[in-house]
């Protein structure tokens, strides 16, 4: 059992402050209030962003994030079976839908 810390608080603040977020330009997702109250954390704004990285970085909400969801999933039709055994069978993602 450790008695202490390894390195006083100033120290461990400059140490990060020196070290580059190379995850800060990344795609964002949002923490929903219900959620980050949940796990004691902080509520972020309630949209996405895709990589700051990107030509055409873009930000958009929850409506947005459904459509491009349903987008992505019209692709995979030919996984369709696939995707419904890896998610347990078609009682689970009935169950999952809320049917």
């Amino acid at each position: 059992m450790i008695a202490g810390p390894l390195i006083d608080a100033a120290a461990l603040a400059a140490a990060r402050a020196a070290f580059p977020d190379y995850l800060a330009p990344g795609i964002v997702w949002p923490v929903y209030p219900e959620v980050a109250a949940h796990h004691g954390i902080a509520a972020t704004p309630d949209r996405w962003r895709t990589s700051a990285d990107r030509p055409n970085c873009t930000h958009f909400g929850l409506d947005a994030m459904i459509a491009r969801t349903f987008a992505q999933l019209a692709d995979q039709t030919a996984n369709r079976d696939k995707i419904i055994t890896m998610m347990g069978g078609a009682e689970k993602v009935a169950l999952y839908a809320g049917r």
